[in-house]
């Protein structure tokens, strides 16, 4: 089994075959093919009339299929070239399954459209989105590479019709594999009076969203968010924006912290981490025991991991009094034998023995099969096990 990830480009190479080559040899065997016997060619025979007929109704003009919003809630297409990822516009308006991020996941990123004609502003979309007013119905027709919205309203005095496709050319790689949704929008004045139209567009700048993770776009936060910049861009007539992340800089501190770790500082700095030029950090035991000798408690922080039931006293009484004076206390750890033993000498009650909360039921959907038998041995005579 190979262990990289080459798609096999280690090992040996095989020869080129050009597409002559390739339509040569895929000839040469369907002539092969047909002259193996009466029997194959038999197989293959169609009546003339039938191959005429198939013919008009693979050559002949037909009326593209209408998929609508209301029925057809998941016809989609994609948009997007060859090699560069896409995403897919459906039949309700909505842009999904972002497949942008290079993982195997599909992404969710917030793209809407909007209209304002007169005094009716609607969202360009029958489902998904945020809280706004939308069309009732979409109908769109996909024959690809296009795909058609025509967004139904009777409020609305235009109509409003989007084309989306990305670049594709049979046999032109190049211009198939341009990184490009294109949204052609084609607007008819049914008013009788002249009317003024927008058109808005609304989309998060996902640089650092790979798909995975909580996505908390109603607060346009993700874990791989920051520093994201978007910049509008013009070109001639053309207007766009760019989405881009500025690296983050070094850590900074607005004020000098003192930091006293009970941790290993070894263990701390390995790997050599990147920290603040205002940062000090020192042992717990060098915390001074007396207090005058503390310099701004308020910038002082003690940090104790795991503190030991039997925690040095002298220790104990000099975290005391830096804490009363204005330093910052951190307990970390998942055990904590320093307070479970205070908790024992005061009469405090463990958490490890606290009755827990009962659970809180918000809906029983199991009580709809509670008259449920079952008779006969159809499905076997136990349950089943596995998966």
């Amino acid at each position: 089994m190979r262990q990289c990830n080459c798609s096999g480009q280690c090992g040996p190479q095989p020869e080129g075959l050009s597409r002559r080559e390739f339509l040569e040899l895929t000839a040469a065997g369907a002539a092969g093919a047909l002259l193996a016997g009466p029997a194959l060619g038999a197989t293959f025979e169609l009546p003339a009339e039938e191959f005429e007929k198939w013919k008009r109704d693979l050559l002949g003009p037909s009326r593209p299929r209408v998929y609508s919003s209301d029925k057809h809630t998941d016809a989609r297409m994609h948009l997007g070239g060859i090699g560069t990822g896409n995403f897919e516009v459906g039949a309700d308006g909505q842009f999904t399954t972002w497949q942008l991020f290079n993982t195997l996941r599909d992404g969710q990123v917030p793209f809407y459209l909007a209209i304002k004609a007169g005094a009716v502003a609607r969202l360009l979309q029958t489902a998904g989105g945020p809280d706004w007013p939308r069309v009732p119905r979409i109908e769109m027709t996909g024959e690809y590479p296009v795909a058609t919205l025509r967004f139904l309203d009777g409020a609305l005095p235009v109509q409003v019709e989007l084309s989306a496709f990305s670049p594709f050319a049979p046999l032109d790689t190049a211009l198939s594999s341009v990184p490009l949704a294109a949204l052609v929008f084609r607007l008819r004045n049914t008013s009788g009076q002249a009317q003024t139209v927008s058109l808005a567009a609304f989309m998060q700048n996902p640089v650092g969203y790979d798909a995975r993770g909580a996505n908390d776009w109603a607060a346009f936060r993700h874990p791989g968010f920051g520093g994201n910049v978007t910049e509008p861009l013009q070109a001639g007539r053309a207007h766009g924006l760019v989405f881009r992340a500025v690296p983050a800089g070094e850590p900074s501190l607005d004020k000098p912290v003192h930091l006293f770790a009970s941790n290993n500082l070894a263990g701390l700095n390995s790997p050599p981490p990147a920290r603040p030029d205002k940062l000090k950090l020192e042992m717990l035991d060098r915390l001074p025991a007396a207090l005058a000798e503390l310099k701004a408690p308020e910038q002082t922080v003690v940090w104790i991991e795991e503190a030991a039931a039997d925690f040095p006293e002298a220790l104990l009484r000099a975290v005391r009094n830096a804490v009363r004076a204005g330093a910052t206390l951190i307990l970390s750890g998942r055990t904590q034998p320093l307070l479970r033993a205070y908790a024992a000498v005061t009469g405090g009650k463990p958490l490890s023995s606290a009755a827990a909360r009962p659970d809180i039921v918000f809906e029983d959907f199991e009580r709809g099969y509670e008259n449920w038998t079952v008779e006969g041995t159809a499905f076997g005579t136990k349950p089943a096990t596995g998966t």
